[in-house]
């Protein structure tokens, strides 16, 4: 029916559609996105999901956010972490290996705030500190603050976390923000004090007390007018700096770089959320917020591509091998995911792989890193010939002891039907190696599980030594390949770089393109 032909229905019509026009469009009003980096010294990973942790919990249970967990910088003193935080790169670009700041100078890579100034130059920045050092982040070598339209510093000895909270209340309350870092000390003081540990009173009263700092600000920025009319979109990103052991967290062992991190929205439009945390395969890291926060804000990519990590808000959305057959299994077999370094002395932990929690007891050090492809490096076939991969970075062990290694555990229950029924193959290959005089080699191998976890079967790479590459840096491919045994559930691939002696700088070891696939065979 032409709605011509009936003038009061023409009428009904034209006001419905009036209506529908005015609520749909209330969704897609654009909101002014802006951004809260809560940054918490000293914050244990499971000291997050505690009861008394009811504020920072209500980041990820209660709104639109995820909690997610990572690690820090292989130095884990605050000044390398919270720079890799603010500056959203590795040490080895941002310049600062110690507490100190000795010489720092942050021009090629300027803060967090400072990028989003030069973006949006009427955004109001602001950060809040408590550590006298932590100024150094956000001003020039000569302590002028860059970036920040106000830089409060209240010295933690004298209740500064708790004046910086009353300021940043006030701002919320009175300001117009747009993107600000509030900064916590006092849990990081109780680990020094009594011990990183939520076993220990001292550290957990305190947890509470930082909670309900958290919780204040929290409240402000909710009953802005603006949050509450919809005019504003926030992005909250909560992160540390370092675990701890005992009452210290100067190494590389897991507990000391292993971290929480929560990513929240703040909005009465709920489009699209941010429930869903990326895969166990896929840890966050600290030098992440950066490239997060730039992203949400609308900073155009051209304008950060040279920072470290990947985008918190879309690593759900990355792909992970599904169990299947004729296809690599493994996450990262080729270690491109993240950057590879220009040598071995920094350890980033890599991506996909358990490296961290492999670390030995002493020092920490002995864990896996990436390095850089060498341009002289040669890929080599099993049977002598050049093979051309294009790779960007190379597996190696790390710039201490004499063993570093890193595994992946493979869930294969979704084929057990066809394993038990001896209707599966594997292939596990990859390029083994050195370089030089070093007489340091690489070992891989896979081994089949059980439901519970008990050993079925092996496969070994047969391991190249120093005389195949006659002091060159080569890398020779190696294969194996085998029958799925009944009752298999699962595979631990490990690579292990073995190093023969302390006194040589790093385990020299090299490693390329793992890959592990499963073959149908159709015999009876």
């Amino acid at each position: 029916m032409r709605i011509t032909q009936c003038p009061k229905l023409y009428a009904s019509c034209i006001v419905l559609t009036l209506l529908i026009l005015m609520f749909s469009t209330i969704p897609t009003l654009a909101q002014e996105k802006k951004v809260l980096i809560i940054g918490i010294d000293g914050l244990m990973p499971e000291a997050v999901e505690l009861p008394e942790m009811s504020n920072i919990n209500s980041l990820y249970r209660d709104g639109d956010g995820f909690l997610t967990y990572g690690y820090t910088e292989d130095l884990t003193f605050s000044g390398p972490s919270w720079s890799s935080i603010l500056h959203g790169v590795h040490r080895d670009r941002h310049g600062v290996d110690s507490n100190q700041y000795h010489g720092h100078d942050f021009s090629d890579y300027p803060h967090v705030l400072k990028r989003l100034k030069a973006h949006n130059p009427d955004l109001y920045t602001a950060a809040f500190v408590t550590w006298s050092l932590l100024q150094n982040n956000f001003s020039q070598p000569d302590g002028t603050p860059v970036g920040v339209d106000q830089l409060v510093y209240h010295a933690r000895q004298e209740d500064g976390d708790e004046k910086v909270t009353e300021d940043l209340v006030e701002l919320l309350e009175t300001g117009d923000p747009g993107a600000v870092f509030y900064y916590q000390n006092d849990i990081d003081g109780a680990g020094h004090g009594y011990g990183f540990s939520i076993d220990v009173p001292e550290y957990r009263e305190q947890l509470q007390v930082t909670d309900a700092r958290v919780g204040r600000v929290l409240v402000a920025l909710g009953n802005r007018q603006q949050v509450v009319d919809g005019q504003e979109e926030w992005l909250i990103i909560l992160v540390t700096d370092h675990g701890g052991v005992g009452t210290g967290h100067s190494g590389n062992l897991y507990r000391q770089r292993f971290i929480p991190l929560i990513v929240s929205k703040v909005s009465v439009n709920r489009q699209g959320t941010l429930d869903t945390p990326p895969s166990s395969l896929i840890r966050s890291r600290n030098v992440y917020v950066t490239r997060t926060v730039l992203s949400f804000m609308g900073v155009p990519e051209a304008e950060f591509s040279e920072l470290d990590g990947h985008n918190m808000m879309v690593l759900s959305e990355i792909n992970i091998p599904e169990t299947g057959y004729g296809t690599n299994l493994l996450f990262n077999g080729d270690g491109e995911f993240d950057r590879g370094f220009a040598d071995r002395q920094l350890d980033q932990a890599i991506t996909g792989w358990r490296d961290q929690e492999h670390t030995g007891h002493k020092d920490g050090y002995h864990s896996m890193t990436l390095i850089q492809t060498p341009p002289e490096v040669r890929h080599i076939g099993s049977d002598g010939s050049i093979h051309e991969v294009h790779s960007s970075n190379l597996f190696t062990g790390g710039r201490k002891g004499v063993s570093s290694r890193m595994t992946q555990l493979l869930d294969l229950s979704d084929l057990q039907d066809d394993i038990d029924s001896r209707h599966v193959n594997f292939l596990f290959s990859g390029y083994l190696g050195g370089t030089g005089s070093s007489e340091a080699r690489m070992e891989a191998s896979v081994t089949f599980l059980d439901e519970n976890g008990d050993v079925i079967d092996s496969g070994v790479l047969e391991t190249v030594s120093r005389e195949d590459w006659e002091g060159e840096t080569v890398l020779i491919y190696r294969e194996t390949e085998g029958f799925v045994s009944p009752g298999t559930r699962s595979a631990l691939i490990e690579l292990h770089a073995i190093g023969v002696s302390e006194i040589e700088e790093g385990i020299k070891a090299l490693a390329d393109q793992l890959s592990f696939k499963l073959i149908r065979n159709d015999r009876q």
